[in-house]
């Protein structure tokens, strides 16, 4: 049965068969995309694939990994696509429950106006809930980024943890 999972609250509901268009969450009212892929696995090999050792430097080494993008899309969605993938990538560090000898995966797709990005670990994985807004917590902040800067995103934990974003920008002139 075709299933489809909120990027927002979590919560798990079918997708009838053949429905192309966007449905709304039972419990949030967000937008879910239903009845197509979002991942890319036929559209080309990525345009940065790398494996990251679970540790502090991790998050540096991803975003020093984007860099030569700049020319392709830009300084500002460059700087987004830096944060959102940094974001990720700490969060599997610091929650994912990673042993030594695992890795963390990144791998980046370039579309005509769309970044697609995804990062995977063998983690213990997460249900993503509802971002919080209150701008008075300390930490937290990765979900309501996603949520402000991705067109879309989503989060698969069904073996280990995929945490992907799309991204739409502007090519630079």
């Amino acid at each position: 049965m075709p299933y489809v999972t909120c990027p927002r609250c979590g919560v798990r509901t079918y997708a009838p068969i053949g429905v192309s268009s966007s449905e709304s969450c039972p419990n949030c009212g967000s937008q879910l995309a239903v009845g197509a892929s979002v991942r890319p696995q036929d559209r080309g090999a990525p345009v940065v694939s790398c494996r990251l050792d679970p540790t502090a430097v991790a998050p540096t080494h991803a975003r020093r990994a984007l860099d030569h993008l700049e020319p392709t899309l830009g300084d500002e969605a460059l700087d987004q696509l830096q944060l959102l993938v940094t974001e990720l990538i700490s969060n599997s560090v610091r929650h994912g429950e990673l042993s030594d000898d695992s890795e963390i995966g990144l791998d980046v797709f370039l579309f005509d106006s769309t970044v697609y990005a995804e990062v995977r670990d063998d983690g213990v994985g997460f249900t993503p809930h509802t971002p919080d807004p209150n701008p008075l917590r300390s930490s937290g902040w990765g979900l309501w980024l996603l949520d402000t800067l991705a067109h879309r995103w989503g989060i698969d934990g069904a073996a280990g943890t995929i945490a992907w974003f799309e991204m739409r920008y502007r090519p630079p002139r």
